[in-house]
């Protein structure tokens, strides 16, 4: 039985909604039969929410897919990358890219209310908004564990390795580093 062709679904520049839900629709249409990859090229990243849902469609979906990135990615574009990355599905994981690339990880850190930008730490402990975006930090936060915690233990051959000690601890101003 020859093997269906992968159909390649392409998300450049940003993630957003116009973007993204011709995607999710796929994705969430699909059989087990079906074969794509999702490549994120030359992405800047974008809406955290339309990332999310796209994480969704990919954990859900039946299909068989790879994620490939050219040039690079970042924000929520490096997020879903590195997502399936260290978090791979039987039927869902991303490639390492065939050229040196980009890879731009961090947490959400900003919300546009009216005209104004505001920066997380600026919001109020009672708004109503506060509690959706430290959720927003938490999935950022255990992502870049697992990211770290892969690094950690893959030496520079690629080799798997024990993890490292950390007995080396600095404390300065109530946070404390750990140091490799």
């Amino acid at each position: 039985m020859p093997v269906p062709a992968r159909l390649r679904l392409e998300l450049p520049n940003e993630i957003s909604p116009v973007s993204v839900q011709p995607i999710v629709d796929q994705l969430n249409q699909a059989t087990a039969a079906s074969s794509f990859e999702l490549h994120l090229r030359c992405n800047g990243g974008g809406c955290v929410n339309t990332m999310i849902d796209l994480i969704v469609a990919l954990h859900n979906t039946e299909a068989n897919v790879v994620i490939t990135f050219g040039r690079y990615v970042m924000s929520a574009a490096a997020t879903i990358w590195l997502w399936f990355l260290v978090r791979a599905t039987p039927n869902v994981q991303s490639l390492h890219p065939l050229k040196p690339g980009v890879v731009m990880y961090h947490r959400p850190r900003r919300m546009q209310m009216g005209e104004y930008i505001c920066f997380a730490d600026e919001i109020q402990a009672g708004h109503p908004l506060k509690p959706a975006l430290l959720q927003q930090f938490k999935l950022f936060d255990d992502l870049f564990m697992d990211v770290h915690n892969a690094l950690l233990l893959q030496a520079p051959d690629g080799s798997l390795r024990g993890a490292p000690s950390e007995t080396l601890i600095f404390k300065d101003d109530g946070l404390t580093y750990r140091h490799w």
